[in-house]
């Protein structure tokens, strides 16, 4: 039983660390997402719209390495659909804090302007999948009311400029299916 505890106390102790938690960043105990053990947590935390993740981003997005700003982006247009009002609150406050701050790289691919106007790659995936995610996205902020009016506009803009251009046959869609 003693060599037991001593191997317990042993691993315990081993420098063994634990997957990044919500709770750590909201509470100030980490800015930073270290690995990409924990970056992959925290991205599949706010694609899926998990309130507690989506709280984090305004706290991290600054920090979030250029190579990895992309993901963030693309999983902040994905939890539009699964948690558009808490979405929405998560950019309006990234825009509020542009607004006081001034524009940046790091602040404004993660504020309304960019979320917004990014919806799934139509150089990757087919008018298929763009079209339905749209229609979800759409939805969902319709849901929302005056609060998700802005991100809709933009989403608008960006689906009647898609439509023009291919009606002037200048679209060239992917191949690949999206799956919700």
């Amino acid at each position: 039983m003693k060599y037991l505890i001593l191997l317990f106390l042993t691993v315990m102790s081993s420098g063994v660390t634990y997957a990044i938690m919500p709770d750590d960043i909201i509470n100030g105990k980490r800015n930073v997402i270290l690995n990409d053990d924990d970056f992959n947590t925290f991205l599949i935390g706010v694609r899926d719209g998990d309130r507690k993740w989506l709280r984090t981003v305004p706290r991290v997005s600054e920090y979030i390495p250029s190579n990895k700003s992309n993901e963030l982006r693309d999983a902040l247009s994905l939890s539009i659909i699964k948690s558009p009002s808490e979405t929405i609150n998560v950019l309006n406050e990234i825009d509020k804090v542009i607004s006081d701050k001034g524009h940046s790289m790091p602040r404004d691919k993660f504020g309304s302007d960019s979320v917004c106007l990014t919806m799934i790659d139509i150089n990757r995936y087919d008018r298929e999948s763009f079209f339905k995610y749209y229609h979800l996205a759409e939805s969902s902020l319709k849901r929302t009311g005056v609060k998700g009016k802005h991100c809709l506009d933009i989403m608008n803009s960006y689906v009647e400029e898609i439509k023009y251009e291919e009606k002037e046959r200048k679209m060239k869609w992917g191949s690949e299916k999206y799956i919700y």
